[in-house]
């Protein structure tokens, strides 16, 4: 199937599930690539971060020369498939590499646009650079496939976080035609986490006011920059066109309602039903509980975690109402992901025990959160008096993850584990949309949200209600103490209510099916026609709309009579045999801590030892016959080499003394005391050991190389494990024009004390290592430090592709 153009999805959470903008592509996916096939390419960031067995994406062949090109740009990409319902054609772009060109992007996005990045920190600059990396995959894509055959494409950016994809092509490619989607504007969630609505207007603030007075500059220059420059700007809900028209200065149009695909939602799903999902979940709260809460209801809120905007503060005023009252037992489970180290190894106990063997409440979160004591929900459960106590009429349990099949607690999707409850409540303060009560009633289950999303002014608008399944909850102008109230009487009249889980099930389901994307995708039909109907106006306007396409220019090599050799050799001084001692000091680095051994070198040739910036292995091979000549002659200085010979030699055959490290409390976790086969393992990313080492940078690399250097005095048995840099360090000089140069000075493992691992064949010992796509071949370079070796992995291997070199 083929199209008359290409469209282009752009967002940071293809293949990457952050919050809604997720559901929007994924569900959308199927709709589109049934329309246009592979013309649909989905567009998201390549993280190195998340492992092959977590990513929903494969990879497909045919695309290596593209690939290399983009690698050639210093931007890996993958092509392939997201494994979703559709199976779109999808590029994940690994960006790292325009770190060292972040300040000529932002310029350049100043000077062409005005976009304000002086004050934007990380947060902002690495959404900016993939977008730019975006940018310029789209334009060689273009320029591979669509130029030549005059075809033209269309780049859907979701979010100022794509937004520099869009700007970067408003200037490159004319002939693409350009939408920019905001869900829910920087400056409009900021004021809402503090308390204030954009609903309600600015007064007598200003945008630019607001934005400096938040620290928020950057973001919103970019996407107001995004909004005024695109062919076409739309938004996914009246709430949001207003806020958008107030914020950044232009209406959207059209509206982009957010959809659904009922089948996806059942896909993602999966099979387990209702009842399988509901006894896993209230398993999961009998043993958190310590007692039997099988006839409990369960309700449920999740979402991105921001507590006031997604209305949690008010769900748990709520629930601390109706604790105080008579009624059913109600198990509350917060599905919003935090900043966890795992499940908690308590609650991983009480799986494997029989029920009646467990006793109390475990808290309130399954997972080991990283700042329990700052945690909102945890902080807000405690002023309430929600804690989980045996006559508890309401228990809440913190779930702080994303759900998935792999998440290794559940191991349900989030769809999946909606099933189980009785009811989903998501009383927002701020919601330009709200996908999470539409997927609620999509799998059956009924959903309370507000007038403050999207969602819940648009079911206000159809005409829907609690008889269908949705329960709109009025916030605007309402006071805080009304809202609870109201919401713990919407929930206590659902708990009576008197229809079967099926029933209800059927009468949501029916609903879900009124917002589905076969009613809302014509708007983003029009809203792509609109941006075609723009390239249509510059192409009439004379802009160049099309390039030549590239060609591979054709290199006749040399006969190989006439081809130069080039050859790497060193000439090296010889050592007689009096002075051969030198050369073992100089591959450990021993003698870098032992003055006598340093004077040595540096009293054979005090200027050869200075050009070779005090690394012994360098100037050994460089130093001057003469002076080898005239030290060798010197007895007084032969005899110092013996000597310091042979203290190094009885330094380093001193026997192991188990008694000076005694197990101590390293055998309480099971583990025998520091020993020559079971030695101490210390990593850092950095050593100072000497100055000619040049792998480190600071304070950290000092302290671990003096921590190395202790250990061999003490005779600690100790293992070290680091990066081998190859680079890191330039040397300057001053230019013909008096400008400064700066040139990069390679660690060249040959001029170093450095010597390879090797296997039992003699070949360099080599580990590999699983990457997003591929594999990474890791040698290790030996450093003898006193008594102590340190191990130096390295990835400059032949093997390996540049940018992981």
């Amino acid at each position: 199937m083929t199209s008359a153009h290409t469209l282009f999805e752009v967002s940071w959470e293809v293949c990457n599930k952050v919050g809604g903008i997720h559901t929007v592509v994924s569900t959308k996916a199927s709709s589109l690539v049934a329309r246009l096939g592979d013309d649909y390419v989905a567009v998201g960031p390549w993280l190195l971060s998340t492992s092959d067995k977590h990513l929903e994406f494969e990879e497909e062949r045919g695309f290596a020369a593209f690939c290399e090109s983009c690698r050639g740009m210093g931007i890996p990409v993958r092509v392939g498939r997201w494994l979703i319902p559709g199976r779109p054609r999808t590029i994940l772009i690994e960006f790292s590499k325009l770190y060292e060109k972040k300040d000529g992007v932002l310029t350049k996005l100043w000077e062409d646009f005005k976009v304000d990045s002086i004050h934007g920190g990380w947060d902002y600059v690495e959404p900016v650079l993939f977008g730019h990396a975006a940018g310029l995959v789209i334009e060689r894509w273009w320029e591979e496939y669509l130029a030549p055959d005059y075809k033209r494409a269309l780049v859907n950016a979701h979010e100022w976080m794509t937004a520099s994809a869009l700007l970067y092509l408003r200037k490159k490619v004319p002939s693409a035609g350009t939408i920019f989607t905001t869900h829910a504007t920087v400056l409009g969630r900021t004021l809402s986490s503090n308390g204030q609505s954009p609903d309600d207007g600015l007064g007598e603030q200003t945008t630019a006011g607001l934005a400096k007075q938040f620290n928020v500059v950057a973001k919103h220059s970019l996407e107001s920059v995004a909004a005024r420059e695109a062919d076409v700007f739309t938004t996914v809900s009246e709430i949001t066109a207003k806020e958008a028209t107030t914020l950044l200065g232009r209406t959207p149009a059209p509206l982009t309602t957010n959809g659904l695909d009922m089948g996806v939602i059942d896909a993602l799903a999966g099979p387990t039903a209702r009842e399988e999902a509901r006894r896993i979940l209230l398993d999961t709260a009998s043993r958190f509980f310590g007692e039997d809460v099988n006839d409990a209801a369960l309700l449920a809120v999740s979402g991105r975690y921001e507590f006031h905007n997604k209305g949690i503060d008010v769900l748990l005023d709520a629930m601390a109402r109706l604790d105080k009252r008579q009624g059913r037992r109600i198990v509350l489970f917060v599905l919003v992901p935090a900043g966890n180290s795992g499940v908690r190894s308590e609650y991983l106990e009480r799986r494997e025990r029989a029920l009646d063997e467990l006793e109390g409440p475990l808290g309130i979160s399954t997972h080991n959160l990283f700042d329990p004591e700052h945690d909102p929900v945890h902080e807000h459960c405690a002023r309430l008096g929600l804690t989980n106590s045996g006559d508890a009429r309401v228990r809440v349990i913190q779930v702080p993850i994303y759900l998935s099949a792999t998440d290794g607690f559940w191991n349900l999707p989030y769809q999946a584990v909606l099933r189980a409850f009785d009811l989903t409540c998501f009383p927002s303060y701020y919601e330009p949309w709200g996908y999470t009560p539409q997927e609620s009633l999509a799998v059956g289950v009924p959903t309370i949200t507000s007038d403050y999303a999207g969602f819940g002014r648009w079911a206000k608008s159809a005409g829907l209600g609690a008889q269908h399944g949705v329960t709109v909850i009025e916030r605007v102008h309402v006071r805080h103490e009304d809202v609870v109230e109201k919401l713990a009487g919407e929930i206590e009249r659902h708990l009576a209510e008197t229809k079967s889980a099926r029933e209800l099930e059927g009468i949501c389901r029916e609903t879900a099916q009124r917002s589905t994307w076969a009613k809302f995708l014509p708007r983003y039909d029009e809203a792509y026609q609109k941006a075609l109907d723009e390239v249509q106006k510059r192409l009439e306007a004379g802009v160049l709309q099309t390039r030549r396409p590239k060609l591979p220019l054709t290199v006749k090599p040399a006969p190989e009579g006439k081809r130069p050799h080039l050859f790497h050799f060193d000439v090296s001084a010889t050592l007689p045999e009096s002075l051969r001692g030198l050369l073992r000091l100089a591959r450990n680095l021993w003698w870098s801590w032992d003055h006598e051994a340093t004077a040595l070198f540096e009293e054979l040739s005090p200027l050869s030892w200075e050009a070779c910036a005090h690394n012994p292995v360098t100037f050994l091979q460089r130093v001057y016959p003469e002076d080898v000549a005239a030290r060798a002659a010197d007895a007084g200085y032969v005899a110092r080499l013996g000597r310091v010979l042979a203290r190094f030699d009885a330094y380093m055959s001193a026997p192991f003394e188990p008694a000076r490290w005694p197990a101590g409390g390293v055998s309480e976790a099971g583990n025998s005391p520091p020993s020559p086969t079971h030695p101490v393992a210390y990593f850092c990313a950095e050593f100072g050991i000497h100055e000619s080492l040049r792998i480190y940078s600071g304070g950290l690399g000092v302290l671990a190389g003096d921590h190395l250097k202790s250990a061999s005095d003490l005779g600690l048995p100790l293992v070290a494990v680091g990066l081998f840099y190859r680079m890191g360090y330039t040397s300057q000089r001053i230019g013909p024009g008096g400008e400064q140069l700066a040139a990069d000075v390679e660690n060249d493992p040959r001029c170093l004390p450095l010597e390879p691992v090797k296997d039992e064949t003699g070949n360099a010992l080599t580990i590999e290592l699983p990457l997003p796509g591929r594999k990474l071949l890791v040698q290790a370079w030996r450093a003898r430090i006193g008594r102590v070796n340190l191990y130096l992995l390295d990835a400059n291997r032949p093997e390996n592709r540049p940018e992981d070199r």
